[in-house]
């Protein structure tokens, strides 16, 4: 199993992928750098960084005049595990509400 497949398995998509492995191999870049890098075409790109942002897999820092994004640890994603599998078991009544619910009979 490569990098990428382990990056998709943790739920991250390809783009995603690329982004962060190239932020952590070649540190903070611009839009511009990483979308050069990366062969992203921006507006793709943009999408991706902000998905990454949210996912709390990458910041951005501002570097002169330019905003710069950089990737945080690789242990870090770990977090983003944890926080994904505490939503999903604070979730699961919902889920058995749900499932009672739809079985009763009117």
């Amino acid at each position: 199993m490569d990098i990428y497949q382990v990056l998709g398995e943790v739920g991250l998509t390809k783009k995603e992928g690329e982004i962060y492995t190239s932020l952590l191999q070649y540190g903070p870049l611009s839009t511009l750098a990483l979308s050069r890098q990366t062969k992203i075409h921006r507006p793709a790109l943009y999408k991706s960084i902000d998905d990454l942002i949210d996912k709390g897999i990458l910041r951005s820092t501002i570097q002169g005049n330019r905003k710069k994004f950089f990737a945080v640890p690789p242990q870090q994603l770990v977090n983003y595990i944890k926080r994904k599998e505490h939503l999903l078991e604070s979730s699961l009544s919902l889920f058995t509400a749900f499932i009672h619910t739809k079985n009763e009979k009117p």
